[in-house]
């Protein structure tokens, strides 16, 4: 049950980001713990409802057996499902683009306003550890974990994958600008959850139709699947400049 578990635990720092803005006794630090809960509490829906149709595939819970299960990676066949979980670990992480905790423009520093010292230290690599350990579930869950050609040993593998993603999500976060506390709770639940859920559903479907032991069976879900997430791309553009365009008309 390693995956239950290991989100299980990193679901616990919605108390921990509470309690500190409860603790400095300032309204403005208040203000930032409770918009962070509410985003974090919002966007574990998603990234649990994403993994699923990663346990689905694999049909294991074990780390070991998804990564065993990864004939090729889970990215390919899930595409989805890693577009759902990297928007939400950067949320869970509090990170630029989603970094309302430390909205400096709304709250003056969030969460940490009144602390200082060792008690700042720790907040602060709480929140820089994190990436390394979400890179890590990441590489594990998405992108075959110690798999890889043989000329390199695997713990170098996984080692040069983990650090692919985290030049991804610190790019991510020196490129975006900080999104409104509206915009965040709407890509959640208007955005990310119909995603998710129709991930499991195209899963289970190709599940009962193709053998997704075969080889030839995996690549096909894979193209169903990259050719679905192109479509959804283009309807969103589509209603996206249709209602721009009504709204110039408008004004």
């Amino acid at each position: 049950v390693g995956v239950m578990f290991v989100f299980g635990v990193t679901g616990i720092n919605t108390i921990a980001v509470i309690m500190a803005g409860w603790a400095s006794r300032n309204k403005f630090a208040m203000f930032g713990a409770i918009r962070s809960a509410a985003m974090l509490i919002s966007y574990e829906v998603p990234m649990a409802l994403a993994i699923a149709g990663i346990i689905l595939l694999s049909g294991s819970m074990s780390f070991n057996g998804i990564v065993e299960a990864q004939q090729i990676p889970f990215i390919l066949t899930q595409p989805i499902a890693f577009l759902v979980y990297m928007i939400c670990a950067t949320a869970e992480m509090s990170r630029a683009p989603f970094d309302m905790i430390e909205a400096e423009s709304e709250l003056g520093g969030g969460y940490h306003t009144e602390y200082s010292g060792m008690k700042f230290a720790i907040l602060q690599i709480s929140e820089f550890m994190a990436p390394i350990v979400q890179s890590t579930l990441c590489v594990v869950l998405f992108l075959g974990g110690f798999n890889g050609p043989g000329f390199l040993p695997g713990i170098l593998w996984l080692s040069i994958k983990i650090v692919l993603v985290l030049f991804v999500l610190i790019w991510t976060r020196a490129t975006w600008p900080r999104l409104r506390v509206d915009q965040i709770m709407e890509l959640a639940w208007k955005y990310l959850l119909p995603l998710s859920l129709l991930n499991i559903l195209l899963v289970a479907t190709e599940m009962t139709i193709f053998d997704v032991t075969q080889l030839t069976s995996l690549w096909t879900m894979a193209i169903i699947n990259w050719a679905t997430l192109l479509i959804i791309f283009a309807i969103l553009s589509f209603f996206k400049n249709y209602n721009k365009k009504m709204i110039q008309q408008k004004y």
